[in-house]
């Protein structure tokens, strides 16, 4: 199954302020499926491990912020985080998901 690209109205906003904030950000938005960024702290201590993140719309209903199959399967491999507002903090996706499911 194929999911549409949309964006959630605060992406870019998300992203640039992680930007801000020192983070190293790949913006994914365009990749069906996928997650919309993959970001990573410079000074980490953890060798700079990757964090996998989907950008929601807080001001969205639940039912508006699934998580799509892939991305559930996506979360079971690597470090899967949701946020759902600038300067929001980043949510495992296994708690996001017990707020939309």
């Amino acid at each position: 199954m194929r999911y549409g690209n949309r964006i959630d109205d605060n992406h870019a906003e998300v992203r640039d302020e992680l930007r801000r904030q020192g983070w190293a950000v790949l913006d994914t938005h365009d990749m069906p499926g996928f997650v919309d960024l993959i970001a990573k702290l410079p000074y980490s201590t953890n060798h700079s491990i990757p964090y996998f993140i989907d950008v929601k719309d807080g001001k969205k209903p639940p039912s508006a912020r699934r998580l799509t199959d892939a991305q559930k399967k996506l979360g079971e491999f690597v470090s899967f985080f949701v946020i759902k507002e600038v300067g929001g903090k980043l949510i495992p996706w296994r708690e996001y998901l017990e707020e939309t499911e």
